[in-house]
């Protein structure tokens, strides 16, 4: 999912140690987390291709490299053409050599380049109306203009509207894309978040007094998280559902006391995470679940912020910066099934910014380089096992 990621982590002290100023968790948070993200490309043993292949018959709960991965961290997941595709602020293929610059396509084997790739970072990915979508900070490919957001068509990107300011996130469902970030326009005059219907962008409604880094569809209504403390003169802390009667924003609930970064559906229910502490009535731990009239805890919750939320087969996995929370003890990953938190596998080393179902596994994407004895340079696969 979007991630992603959707949101940002400021650039404290891992400024000095993460170079690519893509970062999308930057500008939200103040954290005291070193995310050690310089490149470890020395040669070692690992495999070329992943040890499970990409069947999901393969080692349950084990991280799984694909190829020798990326040279800097992965921030955001998607695919095309049901291939995998990843997006981040690395630049060169570490097998070839070749330019990738922000985003590749892996084809089972190797990272395969696309086009002139995305230079300056991606951040968001998703795959609509045949086409894959990019935003981020990126500006040009192979010389052509593209400010923050750009659309693949299987042989080069090209343009879709121009947002004059980085795109974090990305929804959609048949026939609407819903982007958000932390522009003033996309097409016409749009604060923050913009829809695509007909071929056309609009915004939504007054949109939002500060940055969206995720987004989602749930029963049928658009949902946006991120920064934003208001929408026009509504009061809208966090997260916002567009009320197209009304055509404004509403809060749900009591509202939420903390930026939300990652959004996704789960048994009919909304999940929210981020760094929060409070949601509605209830008091929770960066992550909490709405049940269409209110706000309830996912058991003790986990114990630091949570950048994305993808769900596989029948249960829901978080990551983030968290190194543990409840039953679970795999740092910066934990599965939830409904009623209690436990580990996947051994964790990894530094931390997890996105995260996207695959063909029944889960793709990871970060800044981590190892998970238990395995070298897995920025992004992983796993056969993920749901109680």
């Amino acid at each position: 999912m979007q991630g992603h990621r959707a949101s940002q982590i400021p650039r404290l002290s891992e400024t000095a140690v993460r170079l690519s100023r893509c970062f999308r968790f930057a500008r939200l948070m103040l954290v005291g987390v070193a995310l050690a993200l310089a490149s470890a490309c020395g040669e070692d043993d690992s495999p070329t291709k992943p040890a499970g292949g990409d069947n999901p018959s393969g080692p349950r709960d084990t991280a799984i490299p694909l190829g020798q991965g990326m040279g800097s961290s992965v921030y955001a997941l998607g695919s095309h053409g049901g291939q995998i595709v990843a997006g981040g602020g690395f630049r060169y293929d570490l097998v070839s050599g070749d330019e990738l610059n922000g985003v590749a396509l892996w084809d089972g084997t190797d990272w395969q380049r696309m086009g002139g790739g995305l230079p300056g970072g991606v951040e968001a990915l998703i795959e609509f109306g045949g086409a894959l979508y990019a935003g981020g900070y990126f500006s040009a490919s192979d010389g052509a203009s593209l400010d923050y957001m750009a659309r693949w068509n299987g042989t080069v990107w090209e343009r879709d509207a121009r947002p004059n300011g980085p795109v974090f996130a990305f929804a959609a469902e048949p026939g609407r894309l819903v982007a958000g970030g932390d522009f003033t326009q996309l097409g016409r005059s749009a604060s923050r978040v913009a829809i695509r219907e007909d071929g056309i962008w609009r915004p939504l409604g007054d949109g939002f007094d500060a940055l969206v880094s995720a987004l989602t569809f749930y029963r049928g209504e658009i949902y946006a998280g991120g920064s934003f403390t208001n929408s026009g003169q509504r009061e809208v802390p966090y997260l916002g559902r567009w009320d197209a009667g009304s055509g404004n924003w509403e809060r749900l609930g009591g509202g939420i006391d903390g930026p939300i970064y990652a959004l996704a559906v789960y048994r009919d229910r909304l999940i929210a995470g981020g760094n929060f502490t409070q949601a509605g009535s209830s008091t929770v731990a960066n992550i909490a679940q709405w049940d269409g009239s209110e706000w309830l805890p996912m058991g003790l919750g986990l114990g630091d912020q949570v950048l994305s939320l993808t769900v596989v087969g029948d249960c829901l996995y978080a990551t983030g910066l968290f190194r543990s929370g409840e039953e679970s003890t795999s740092p910066f990953i934990a599965r939830w099934d409904g009623t209690s938190w436990s580990s996947v596998g051994a964790g990894f080393d530094l931390s997890i910014f996105c995260s996207f179902e695959h063909e029944g596994s889960l793709i990871v994407g970060g800044s981590f380089t190892q998970s238990g004895n395995t070298t897995v340079r920025r992004i992983a696969m796993i056969h993920p096992t749901c109680p």
